[in-house]
């Protein structure tokens, strides 16, 4: 792999692990003030919403497209919850709001992790030590 390459791929995986220190704080933020009937389940969603790129990095490091395939399914699993759960009985702009930060989270960081190697750089470095 050439050193253009694998700056390249440094680079990807340094903004997501920014990104996602930074979107799992902020969701860990909006869990406390999360008042409503449902509370346990929104916490739940916004939990797992807001710590989905964090956790695509972390599976990225090794296998970067099980790590996508993975974000896209749990986007998938997010939006189905969300529209099972009527928005969590918000009105229809928190529910929007809720939705782009499905499609921004999970699926961009699932379209990122396309786009560098299929093993992250975490796994090339086990294979090299075998």
């Amino acid at each position: 792999m050439s050193t253009g390459r694998r700056i390249f791929e440094a680079l990807i995986f340094t903004v997501l692990f920014a990104w996602g220190v930074a979107s799992f704080v902020q969701g860990a933020a909006i869990s406390l003030f999360i008042q409503n009937s449902d509370q346990s389940h929104a916490g739940d969603f916004i939990g797992i919403l807001y710590s989905s790129v964090i956790i695509a990095f972390f599976v990225g490091i090794f296998r970067a497209r099980i790590a996508s395939i993975l974000s896209f399914l749990l986007g998938l699993i997010l939006i189905y919850w969300l529209m099972a759960s009527d928005g969590f009985s918000h009105d229809a702009m928190t529910t929007k709001a809720l939705f782009w930060s499905i499609i921004i989270r999970p699926f961009l960081a699932g379209a990122l992790l396309l786009i560098v190697s299929s093993i992250g750089p975490a796994g090339q470095f086990l294979r090299s030590k075998r």
